[in-house]
């Protein structure tokens, strides 16, 4: 036999025990991180909740596309001084099991509504939007207006932006190389190389994110997620006087994603706009990962939210049917 043929046979050896190494890990995924909150039936399919605090009006956060909901734990922490903070996994990030792929922004709004009824957390919600997020809670917030008392868009992609040419075009970029992670996932490489080179996690949520950033079903529901964004979003409308806080970022988007630049700030603008009471605020010391950049940004705006909110006429916080 020829060496290439020797060598595409090791080569293939070699991607067999990574898959399998990977299948491996993924099976023993939640015994070695277990969840921090719980696995709430959906209709059939189960999301995980993590909510804290026992103060103040609820506060729901919906996380950006290939962004662990961990990331926003050490918001929460403080956020439960005055508000009860709640995360949750889309399909296929941390804990949440994987959903068909194809559903729309819309049928993802209404998964979050499941979830927070099923779970016994009554509305009306200020919901926290980061990135993609936006385009949920947008969808959330014209399908469920009722449960909504207020809104804090974290550098959150405005509909108009969503499907732009240019952005649209950035999206046709990412999905070869979101393949490609995906696949490297599946041999086992990209966990093999944070073992190598990741260094050990600070603590069992870093633990926990690195576990499952490196598995398959992670870059499949990155992938899911930009798929959603192929037809245009459906229009959703003003917001009337609903309390609306924006906050954008004050460094410009880094490597790729500068294409967004030009026009990522009059999408803000729309956005705070979008509302009577609303207010754009500049976090002059991030960029695009505000929440982990500038966290004291965020929370300043979660207590004057939950502030404003709570002295709105006819408000009052209903009292949770199951704990959390």
């Amino acid at each position: 036999m020829h060496w290439s043929g020797w060598i595409l046979i090791t080569l293939w050896g070699l991607g067999v025990i990574g898959a399998f190494w990977e299948w491996r890990a993924g099976r023993a995924f939640v015994r070695r991180h277990p969840a921090p909150g719980r696995l709430v039936d959906v209709g059939g399919r189960q999301l995980h909740l993590l909510c804290a605090g026992d103060t103040g009006p609820t506060i729901v956060v919906e996380q950006g596309a290939g962004e662990p909901s961990l990331l926003w734990r050490p918001i929460q922490e403080e956020a439960r001084q005055f508000a009860r903070l709640c995360l949750y996994d889309r399909p296929g990030y941390l804990w949440s099991p994987p959903a068909r792929r194809g559903r729309s922004v819309e049928a993802r709004a209404r998964d979050l509504h499941a979830l927070l009824r099923s779970a016994g957390e009554p509305g009306p919600y200020i919901l926290v939007a980061h990135s993609y997020g936006g385009l949920v809670v947008r969808a959330f917030a014209r399908e469920f207006p009722k449960d909504v008392a207020g809104l804090v868009m974290v550098d959150a992609i405005e509909e108009t932006i969503a499907f732009h040419p240019d952005y649209q075009r950035f999206l046709r970029r990412a999905r070869p190389f979101m393949a490609v992670l995906r696949g490297l996932a599946a041999i086992g490489l990209l966990r093999a190389f944070g073992t190598l080179f990741g260094g050990k996690p600070r603590d069992a949520d870093a633990a926990a994110m690195s576990a499952a950033t490196a598995r398959p079903s992670f870059f499949a529901a990155i992938a899911d997620d930009m798929a959603s964004l192929r037809r245009p979003a459906e229009n959703y409308g003003t917001l009337g006087d609903v309390p609306l806080i924006v906050i954008t970022h004050g460094k410009p988007f880094p490597g790729p994603f500068a294409a967004l630049e030009p026009f990522w700030r009059a999408g803000q603008e729309r956005f705070a706009a979008l509302s009577t009471r609303g207010t754009l605020r500049v976090a002059e010391n991030s960029s695009h990962m505000i929440a982990t950049d500038e966290p004291a940004v965020v929370l300043e705006a979660l207590r004057e939210m939950a502030a404003m909110v709570a002295v709105r006429p006819g408000f009052s916080r209903p009292a949770r049917t199951r704990p959390c």
